[in-house]
């Protein structure tokens, strides 16, 4: 099963505003459908705290919806500014008329504030997603970590690259 373009039932937003309650129906309008969630039946059952337990063998990445303080860019050098103008620059021109592009670069930006490129959310036809992740790896882009409360986090984020022609 494909979740490309899945749409979750806005849980983490429900949550957070539950302060970590279970909503017994919730409702949430979107421009195609309205979609309706409900609780019918709750079966009692032991919980054992070690279903709670992180998995210590795996990394551990706070969405960017579960932080406080998101992640930001630090000021970008000239030297990173360059870099970025000259790749998308050097970017394949698509032949089919498309004149803008957004390619979606996922990484993760860890406590210390260094970077780990995971790829890109979608590939385009075009190529414009490989020099997005390029950009993303080696022009020395500069990010402040995520907080959730006051410490810093391991977390997932986006940048985007967008270009024009």
């Amino acid at each position: 099963m494909s979740f490309k373009e899945h749409k979750v039932g806005n849980w983490y937003e429900t949550s957070k505003l539950l302060d970590g309650r279970i909503a017994f129906k919730t409702i949430n309008d979107y421009p195609e459908y309205t979609e309706v969630i409900e609780i019918t039946e709750i079966i009692p059952r032991e919980v054992s705290s070690s279903e709670f337990d992180l998995p210590q063998n795996k990394p551990i990445y706070a969405s960017y919806q579960a932080l406080d303080t998101q992640v930001s860019m630090m000021q970008v050098s000239q030297e990173s500014f360059d870099c970025y103008s000259n790749k998308k620059g050097a970017a394949p021109i698509p032949s089919d008329g498309t004149t803008k592009h957004t390619s979606y670069v996922e990484m993760v930006v860890l406590k210390d504030g260094s970077l780990k490129v995971l790829g890109s959310l979608e590939e385009d036809p075009h190529g414009l997603y490989k020099v997005a992740i390029d950009i993303a790896k080696s022009c020395g882009f500069q990010f402040s970590a995520g907080k959730i409360g006051d410490e810093q986090v391991d977390s997932i984020t986006y940048l985007p690259i967008e270009f024009s022609f």
